[in-house]
């Protein structure tokens, strides 16, 4: 009688105690909507981060502006020359600057796609 009824409680423990702690199967539908999820939140970050991006970038330009042209204003007021030869470069400089810069960005845009 102990065999038996220790061979039942096996069957019982096996069918009812172990499927507790087995874990189910999603369906397709659910695994399909778990990814198309993921998928959505995927782009929203990618789409927030691509607008951070853009922030900044803009910043970056507003700043650089600004800086550029509080450095004119004090080089009109406290440094500006006396003569006209001085004064022309300091405007070469400041006109030459920008396309300056610009050149030797475009250089490097350029060496690294090739």
């Amino acid at each position: 009688f102990r065999a038996w009824l220790s061979c039942f409680l096996m069957i019982l423990a096996r069918k009812y105690l172990f499927s507790i702690f087995k874990r189910s199967k999603k369906s397709i539908v659910d695994q399909l909507e778990d990814i198309e999820d993921e998928i959505l939140e995927l782009e929203n970050d990618r789409s927030s981060s691509i607008d951070s991006e853009k922030q900044f970038g803009f910043r970056l330009l507003f700043y650089s502006f600004i800086l550029y042209g509080l450095s004119f204003i004090i080089a009109y007021y406290y440094y500006w020359p006396k003569t006209a030869t001085g004064k022309m470069v300091i405007c070469t400089i400041f006109a030459a600057y920008p396309f300056w810069y610009s050149h030797f960005k475009v250089n490097d845009f350029l060496v690294y796609i090739f």
